[in-house]
């Protein structure tokens, strides 16, 4: 499909293009906060406990963690493949790993995370176009100029990113950024303007839930162990389980989110975790692949992921 219309969908007016529903929210309390970018804080919690949260670190509650895999299934099939997608990454890596890891710490997007989707959807192929979207990140320009202007109307846009901005489009209006097929074929302003998008869904407090776990509240952190003399076992006075509840960002909601949008998807949202939201959205669906590739077992993540 390619054709555009407004919708009034829950109190939110979205712009639809090509198919992808991209919103732009009207009230308070959707997450869009400069406060809500400057502080995110994301952890990758691997299912040994490890790379997760000490006790101490929940008292603010920005931070977030994410299930690194998230579901047994694999995109791979076999060898051959996860060495293809590890070979993928590292080229994504060479090539453009100074434009991400600096828009990673712009945007407070996790650098892993912006690999994950340029591999998903270009394989790191910069020129890289469909019906509605171009570049690394592939993005319409509608929903590039939206995600611009929110960012920028919410105060959450930072003077490095205006930076990188004005470096590509040096006459944009901020109020009613005009951005072009041609203009997103540009790779530091795609990733940028991607990293804009994925911060503004992983803010939405729809994508975040809570979860019940325990954890200590003495030593480093989950899943290590800490002991009182090198050699030795822990001892049971050097730390202690206590009841806490984290905050799990659905990372594979906003995958599908990106890909879909955010009425149709909102409107029937799947319950369950991403095995079941992968089941619930077809398991031969784009949607399905794309969060199998990047959550599940030799994912991106799980490969990028120590």
């Amino acid at each position: 499909m390619n054709w555009e219309k407004g919708l009034l969908i829950g109190g939110i007016f979205a712009v639809v293009i090509g198919g992808i529903i991209f919103a732009v929210i009207k009230f308070t309390g959707n997450g869009l906060t400069a406060d809500a970018k400057r502080k995110r804080k994301i952890r990758f919690k691997k299912k040994d406990g490890t790379s997760s949260f000490t006790a101490t670190e929940f008292s603010a509650g920005n931070e977030k963690v994410i299930d690194v895999p998230a579901m047994d299934a694999s995109i791979n099939a076999n060898e051959l493949q996860k060495s293809q997608m590890k070979l993928g990454l590292a080229t994504i890596t060479t090539t453009y790993g100074t434009y991400i890891n600096n828009i990673a710490a712009l945007t407070n997007v996790k650098a892993e995370i912006l690999k994950s989707f340029i591999y998903v959807e270009s394989r790191g192929k910069a020129t890289a176009t469909s019906s509605c979207c171009y570049g690394l990140m592939q993005i319409s320009p509608i929903s590039a100029g939206e995600s611009l202007r929110n960012e920028n109307s919410y105060g959450r846009l930072s003077a490095g990113e205006k930076a990188i901005v004005e470096k590509y489009l040096p006459k944009v209006n901020y109020a009613k950024p005009v951005i072009t097929g041609t203009d997103l074929l540009n790779p530091e302003l795609n990733i940028l303007l991607g990293a804009i998008i994925i911060g503004q869904l992983m803010d939405d407090p729809k994508n975040t839930e809570d979860r019940v776990v325990e954890v200590k509240t003495a030593g480093t952190a989950w899943g290590d162990v800490s002991t009182k003399d090198s050699g030795k076992l822990p001892v049971s006075t050097q730390s202690k389980a206590e009841v806490k509840t984290e905050k799990v960002l659905r990372l594979d909601h906003v995958i599908v989110l990106y890909n879909t949008g955010i009425g149709a998807y909102n409107a029937g949202r799947p319950k369950g975790d991403a095995t079941a939201v992968c089941k619930a959205r077809g398991e031969n669906g784009i949607n399905c692949k794309y969060i199998k590739s990047i959550l599940g077992t030799d994912g991106t993540l799980d490969i990028l992921v120590p």
